[in-house]
């Protein structure tokens, strides 16, 4: 996790919008991979392992491990031409030093994504397939690989996000919702992409009707602009 990340998000618990504080126990090239990030008004901790964000509420409680993001990235491998669609859309060639967020059906894309831009944080709500599968409590030690600019976030795919208003340059989603476009415009900049491939039916009006651009719209993705 890069370590400014922590100004951008909020306390999934009690969502106080004052940012999270991050308690740095191993740092590499101004990236957290182990620690916690810590809620300056309820006290809540939530643990950094492996450069993985672990926002779920028990984890604090709890000696399960949080996600892998190599685990993410080799269970479910992410299509070449998917990849290059979404960073494409997303335009992180011309988007150096962005925060991106990719949602649980794009999260193998993570890593080819990264690869594609300058200095981006590639951030990923990790579906529970990919948190480790061992029982609670198991606590053999477990290999952790952070991966340069990605930064898997487990318990985050719930809404609202974590995120501060405006604290993203990008989102990419699967399918979208009403409720997910309305959180992505929430925590969209101005300028911001959204990026929707294979659209449900009503997507492409709710996003006309909030505070988007649109600039195409396909039966397999559409891309718009945060007003």
């Amino acid at each position: 996790m890069f370590i400014e990340l922590a100004e951008a998000l909020d306390c999934p618990d009690c969502q106080a919008a004052l940012g999270l504080v991050a308690f740095v126990g191993d740092l590499q090239d101004r990236r957290v991979v182990e620690g916690h990030l810590g809620c300056p008004q309820c006290g809540v901790e939530y643990p950094i392992v492996g450069g993985a964000i672990d926002l779920r509420r028990e984890a604090s409680d709890s000696a399960e491990p949080g996600p892998s993001a190599s685990a993410a990235t080799s269970a479910h491998p992410c299509p070449p031409e998917r990849a290059m669609q979404v960073a494409a859309l997303l335009g992180v060639q011309e988007r150096a030093g962005a925060r991106l967020l990719l949602d649980e059906g794009l999260a193998a894309c993570a890593e080819p994504v990264a690869g594609w831009g300058e200095r981006l944080e590639i951030l990923f709500l990790a579906p529970e397939s990919f948190l480790p599968a061992d029982s609670p409590g198991d606590s053999r030690p477990r290999p952790h690989e952070p991966l340069a600019g990605v930064t898997p976030m487990a318990g985050a795919s719930g809404l609202p996000w974590p995120f501060r208003p405006r604290a993203l340059h990008g989102i990419a989603l699967l399918g979208g919702s009403a409720e997910r476009l309305a959180e992505a415009e929430r925590v969209l900049a101005p300028g911001g992409r959204l990026a929707v491939f294979d659209p449900a039916e009503d997507v492409l009006e709710a996003i006309r009707e909030g505070g988007f651009e649109v600039h195409a719209a396909e039966a397999l993705a559409l891309v718009a602009t945060r007003l």
